[in-house]
């Protein structure tokens, strides 16, 4: 589990919660308004975020996956 390594410290155990907490309301919100595209997108943005399982991917890989989120949670916030 993430808050249990000795590698990981507050921040980035907060940081994992706040993306994965985002990504959880915005798929709500897109759910309510029968958007189920962005709903699908931001419950695979929470499942690749998610801060109790998380999915460990070595740093380059897993920096397109990051700015592909940060992406679409721009662009959600524009939509």
């Amino acid at each position: 589990m993430l808050w249990r390594s000795s590698s990981s410290d507050y921040r980035t155990v907060l940081a994992a919660f706040v993306v994965w907490a985002g990504a959880i309301v915005v798929f709500v919100q897109a759910v309510g308004t029968g958007n189920y595209v962005w709903a699908a997108t931001f419950l695979a943005a929470g499942a690749l975020f998610n801060p109790v399982l998380p999915i460990m991917l070595p740093r380059n890989v897993f920096l397109w996956p990051d700015l592909a989120c940060l992406a679409m949670f721009l662009v959600s916030l524009a939509v």
